[in-house]
Formats: structure tokens, sequence, C-alpha cells
């Protein structure tokens, strides 16, 4: 789709030998720093950080099933820790909380890739999203934060979301996808806060949920109103959200149910200021039409 129209095919083979070289130089450097590197790339923020640009500035559309992916990918991922709540490796190189199995960075990194790469279809992304899990599942081996299966059963649990997500994007509307997910993460997560009290990324998520939930009915509104904006106003709508939830962010760290309705007013943030600002931009052209005549 849009992402990938603008690159070429020489591009595309370029950009996948950079990343195959890197793995390989990683590989037989095995450096601590680098290793450390792409553990960072397993991130849950930097995927949703990414999301968000996918949604606002390249297709609305990618961008929303990307998130509902890593949502609901994060979710699962809290459930099964607790459920199974495995030790992690001792002796770990990176800080390491929480049970072992499944392996969180394995687990987001391949629901959002895989998702990414099936609603694109492009046999070149796939490359690319193959090598780039694969980097992040082994820093996380190298790094003792995880054993063998700990990542495996993270990469098995990520294609499984990216698989639902796909088929849940061929049979329904976005609005309906987006309650879906958002019902599901609000139970996920509760079940998670049963088996962990209080536990902070559990808390964030329920609130995401319930921002998905909330806004379900809208979304479809909501991805005509970025569809129907040029470049320069998609910017401005991406500023205005980051200027607006990184307060909200940095609230959220306290913690407890109000860490709930920081992540709630975020994700309503975010999901629906597309439709407010296109409002308010039909209404001045209405106006500037009107003063005309």
């Amino acid at each position: 789709m849009i992402l990938l129209q603008g690159l070429n095919n020489r591009f595309k083979v370029l950009l996948d030998a950079v990343i195959a070289i890197a793995l390989a130089s990683t590989i037989l450097l095995n450096n601590t720093g680098v290793w450390r590197m792409w553990s960072i790339l397993g991130e849950e923020y930097i995927y949703l950080f990414t999301c968000i640009l996918l949604y606002y500035i390249v297709d609305p559309y990618t961008g929303l099933y990307t998130v509902l992916a890593v949502i609901a990918s994060g979710s699962l991922n809290l459930v099964m820790k607790y459920s199974f709540n495995t030790p992690r490796p001792p002796n770990p190189l990176v800080e390491a909380e929480g049970p072992g199995f499944p392996s969180g960075h394995a687990q987001i990194s391949t629901s959002f890739w895989g998702t990414l790469t099936l609603k694109l279809g492009d046999k070149y992304l796939s490359v690319a999203s193959a090598l780039l899990v694969a980097g992040i599942s082994l820093s996380r081996i190298y790094l003792r934060a995880h054993y063998v299966v700990d990542v495996a059963g993270g990469i098995t649990a990520g294609l499984a979301i990216a698989l639902i997500i796909y088929y849940l994007g061929s049979k329904l509307e976005p609005g309906s996808a987006s309650i879906t997910i958002g019902a599901a993460a609000i139970a996920l997560s509760s079940t998670t806060l049963l088996l962990r009290q209080w536990e902070p990324t559990a808390l964030g998520l329920t609130g995401i949920g319930i921002a998905l939930v909330a806004s379900g009915r809208r979304i479809k509104d909501v991805i005509e109103a970025l569809n129907t904006m040029d470049m320069r106003h998609r910017i401005k709508a991406l500023i205005l959200v980051l200027i607006a939830t990184g307060p909200l962010y940095l609230a959220a760290r306290t913690g407890g149910v109000a860490r709930i309705i920081f992540f709630t007013i975020i994700g309503l943030t975010i999901f629906n200021t597309p439709l407010i600002l296109g409002k308010r931009t039909r209404s001045r052209n209405t106006n500037s039409g009107a003063a005309g005549i």
C-alpha cells in the first residue's frame, strides 16, 4: 500500500541486505552493547509510537491494525506470563522483570511485523520483518533475559495474533475490529490484574482497551477524516496528539486506578483527534464559503 509505493525494488533489496549484514555482524562480533540495541527494537513503546506514526502519517488502516496487534499481543503476553510464572535465566545482562515465558519482545515484535507484512503483502518487507524478529529474539537469549523456549513461545503467540488480526481485518469493519480487540484487551488485562495486583502494564492496556471500545463506532469516520487531510494537516494533528499525551503519559506513572484513567484519555486522544480537527476544518471552510457568497 502507501507505505511501500514510493520504494522501488532495488531499494527494498538494499534495505533487506543492510538488515541481514547488521544481524550477521552482530552474531559474529557477539558484543553485548550491540545486542542491547537489538533488544531495544523489541520494546513495546517503540511499536506503539511507530503505530501512531503509521496511523497519522502513512495509512490510517495500516496504523489501526498494527495498534490492535500490539495491544492484543501485549495483553495476551501478560496473562501467559503470570499464568505459567516461569523463571528467567540467572544473571541477566539487562534489566528483566516478571516471569519469563513467553518473551514479550519476541511476541510483540512478531505481532507487529507479522501484521504489517500480511496487511501490505510485500515479499521484501517479509524478509526484513523476519530478520528483525530474529535479531530481537536472539538478543533476548544472548542477554540472558530469556531461555530459548521463552522466545519460541513468544514468536508462536505473536504469529497467532498477527493471523487473528489479519482475519478480523478481512471480516470486520475497522470499528467492529477495534471494539472486539478492545474488549479482549480489557478481559485479558483484568485477568492479569487478578494474578498480579496493580501490574502497571496491565493497567495501561486496560485503559487503551477502554479507549478502543469507546472509539469503535467513530473509527471509520476518523479514518475518513485522516484520508481527507493533506500531509501538513496530518503532521499538525500528530504534533497536537504528542503534545497532549506527553504530560498524560508522565502522569500515568503514578500507578493504581489513575493509570487506567490516564491511559484511557491517552487512547481517546490518539484515536479521535483527527475527527475533531476535521470537523473544525470543515466548519471553517463552510464559514469561508458563506462569507464569499
